[in-house]
Parts: C-alpha cells; sequence; structure tokens
C-alpha cells in the first residue's frame, strides 16, 4: 500500500499565509481544502465509514456533512452500485479509478462520476457531476489518427507540436504548449498550439524558480492538474484533520485538490482563466509538461483529461525513441558539413577563410547559433556572439584555465561569474 513520502515542505506553514518568502517551503501536498467542481469523502480504508467530507457537500446533495459523517456510501447509493463497490475496493491504489453512479438515495438522483483511490489510510471518494452537454471521449477514428501522427514524428519538435494540437483539439483549451525543462531547470516553450488572437509564447524562456521543487516532486507523482476556474473558493475538509491521524491527509493523488494561492496569483497575473498540466516523465525524471490555458473559465470532463494524460504517457514512451532519431540525424548532418568544412578550407590559400566564406560554415559543423574564429590576434565572428571586447576576455581566460586542447562547458558564467 502506498504511504506519503518525505516531501520538501514545512508542514508547520498548514493553515499559516503563504507569501512569496515561504512558498518554496509550502506543504501543498496538505491544503485541507478542495476545488469546488465536485466534492470530496474520505472513508477510513478498514471500517469504510466517512470520516471528512468537504464542506461544499450540502450544495450537491442536500444534506450537511455532519449527516454524512461516520455514515457509510448506502447513505448515498443503491445495493447495485454499493456491490460494485465491494469489488472495487480491494483493489484501489495511487491511480484513479472511474465509477458512474446515480445517487439513489439524494433529492432527484443526481448522476455523477465517482473517482476513487487509495492512500494515506483513506479511501477517496470524488464526486464530479455529470452534465447533459458532455460529449463522448472516446473516439477511436480521430485517437487512431493521433498516435499515427505522433507516430511519423521524426523529431523532438515535431514530435511536440503533433501533441500540443491534438491536446488542444480534444479540450478546446485557447492556447496548449509544450514546455520542455533544461538541465538547470528553467524551462522554454519548444511547441505550441493556440487561438488566432493570442499571442504567442513558442520560443520564450522561464527562470526554474516559477515551479518549486516540491511542485516538481508532485508532478511526478500525480502526472495532471487542473484548474476549470481560478476565481473558486476553496471547500475545507471536515473535520480538516483526519482523526484517526490528528493530521491533514496527503492529497497528493486527489484530482480535487486545491492549489497554492501563490500559483492562483501567478495564473491570474497571466491571463489565465482555467488551466491543465500534464507532466512528461523520462526516466523518472520531469522532461517537460503540456500546459494548458484559457482565458475564461472551462470545465473538462474527466473522461476527456484522462485522454490527454493517454497521450501525454504515450509521449513519454515514445519520447527515447524519438530523441535517438533526432540524435542520429544530427550526428550525420554534422558529421557532413565537418566534411565539407575540410574540403573547403583545403581548397583555401588562406585555410581560415575556408571556415567562414564558403556556403558550409563553422556554424554547420557545430550547429550552434554563433561561433568565434581566434586566431594571431585577429577575431572573426558568425551568427550571435558577444561583442568582440567580451570575446578578447573569453580567450584570455582560456589561456590560463582551459588548458586541455577541447574545452566545454554549458554555463561560462558560472565557472566565470565576472563573464557575465
Amino acid at each position: 500500500m502506498a504511504q506519503p513520502a518525505a516531501s520538501l515542505t514545512d508542514e508547520s506553514l498548514f493553515g499559516q499565509p503563504i507569501t512569496l518568502t515561504n512558498c518554496d517551503r509550502e506543504p501543498i501536498h496538505i491544503p485541507g481544502l478542495v476545488q469546488p467542481y465536485g466534492f470530496v469523502l474520505c472513508l477510513d480504508e478498514v471500517t469504510r465509514l466517512i470520516v471528512q467530507a468537504s464542506d461544499n457537500v450540502e450544495a450537491y446533495l442536500g444534506m450537511s456533512v455532519d449527516q454524512l459523517l461516520g455514515k457509510g456510501l448506502e447513505r448515498l447509493l443503491g445495493p447495485d452500485r454499493l456491490a460494485e463497490l465491494a469489488q472495487l475496493w480491494p483493489t484501489l491504489g495511487t491511480a484513479p479509478k472511474l465509477l458512474g453512479a446515480r445517487l439513489d438515495y439524494v433529492k432527484g438522483q443526481p448522476f455523477f462520476k465517482l473517482i476513487l483511490h487509495r492512500y494515506d489510510g483513506l479511501l477517496w471518494v470524488e464526486c464530479e457531476p455529470v452534465t447533459e452537454t458532455e460529449a463522448s471521449a472516446l473516439n477511436l477514428p480521430s485517437l487512431n489518427s493521433t498516435l499515427g501522427e505522433m507516430l511519423e514524428a521524426s523529431t523532438v519538435l515535431e514530435f511536440s507540436q503533433r501533441a500540443v494540437e491534438h491536446v488542444r483539439e480534444i479540450t478546446g483549451f485557447a492556447r496548449v504548449g509544450m514546455y520542455r525543462f533544461a538541465p538547470d531547470e528553467s524551462g522554454e516553450m519548444i511547441a505550441e498550439a493556440k487561438r488566432a488572437d493570442l499571442d504567442p509564447l513558442l520560443g520564450l524562456h522561464y527562470p526554474a524558480s516559477d515551479i518549486p521543487q516540491q511542485a516538481r516532486a508532485m508532478y511526478l507523482k500525480n502526472w495532471l492538474r487542473f484548474i476549470p476556474d481560478v476565481d473558486y473558493q476553496p471547500a475545507p475538509l471536515v473535520p480538516v484533520r483526519n482523526p484517526a491521524t490528528g493530521r491533514p491527509p496527503d492529497m497528493t493523488y486527489s484530482v480535487l485538490r486545491a492549489v497554492s494561492p501563490i500559483h492562483i496569483q501567478y495564473l491570474k497575473n497571466m491571463g489565465v482563466a482555467a488551466t491543465m498540466t500534464i507532466s512528461i516523465i523520462q526516466d523518472g525524471r520531469l522532461w517537460g509538461m503540456i500546459m494548458c490555458h484559457h482565458d475564461r473559465p472551462r470545465l473538462v470532463s474527466f473522461e476527456l483529461r484522462e485522454l490527454c494524460l493517454f497521450i501525454a504517457k504515450t509521449f513519454s514512451a515514445l519520447l527515447p525513441t524519438k530523441e535517438q532519431l533526432e540524435q542520429r540525424a544530427y550526428q550525420l548532418r554534422v558529421q557532413q558539413a565537418q566534411a565539407r568544412l575540410f574540403e573547403q578550407m583545403g581548397g583555401q590559400t588562406n585555410f581560415l577563410a575556408g571556415l567562414y566564406q564558403q556556403p558550409v560554415t563553422l556554424l554547420d559543423a557545430f550547429d550552434c547559433g554563433g561561433a568565434a574564429i581566434c586566431f594571431e590576434g585577429e577575431v572573426i565572428t558568425l551568427g550571435h556572439t558577444p561583442p568582440e571586447p567580451q570575446l578578447r576576455e573569453l580567450v584570455a581566460w582560456l589561456r590560463e584555465h582551459g588548458r586541455q586542447d577541447v574545452f566545454q562547458t554549458d554555463s561560462y558564467a558560472r565557472l566565470n561569474p565576472a563573464g557575465r
């Protein structure tokens, strides 16, 4: 049975104001609050009696939390659904399972989706109402077409573009982008599908501090996060602490878990009214995320969210193959450029001219954005480079510190802060 893991947070901050000075330690896994587009019931996993409930249940069921605490689900469900649940309880883990159910003993007998999982000593029953206008999630021809296009993609960027286009088609979000993390945990938007009137975010870079470490850790456990309306008023769990443990329950795998107020303000500052993010995970690390934004509240059904999660997990599974194909193509392209470069150098009286005055240049040989040739006091630049005085400072630093024939780094400023 899965148990809560050690976190990167300060649980003493539970219930305290969260500010920019302490949000990096915010215990986001124990908010004690839920988003009110559904309601939550927490059952003791042994007795299967309700020990906690979100205080918005009355809005959905017409009965108070007090009328539910200490009761079983027979207070809501008829015998057929209870029998189905009896079969499901032993199979539950952290992955959600869905059961559609009419609440036979609630006024009007409303139909709900029961999203079930087991964690932290509790059976979680998260209930989302069914709307009459919901479209069917399973469109096999469309899904087959989606997977076919993703398989055909020959580069990671094309692969990413296909993925975000299909997620946007499924969800109707105004913007869907692929956000890829760099080794320093900063991020870049490498693919984007958006409504025509929106300004592009493609190619923009964001600092690592935009996503705190505890959020990154949670993204590795729970792949999908959804906020249909950033202006929601969170509903607290009642009681807020699990009576059996005396602490707030770990909501890591909760679908309706409320999110950090700092993150909500971040979204509002961007003009985002609804959002969904899905992790892309490779070899146990967070490679990137599919990010969905809308400028108005947008409720996407659980089934459609799960379909998008399927696409993200398929993307994660195929990603190593795409990266290998791209790396092989890159190596072949560079080898061909290098061979052509040697030919050009050999055909010139001044071999330096063969590096920058011919159709193939040093930029092609290294597939880079900028290069400098520093030889016998002369500095020749190609592409985007620092100004010549800074290049001469770099050469002087390399003479002192880069004694090997080939020197490489992904951050010169980290090695030489004066060179920022």
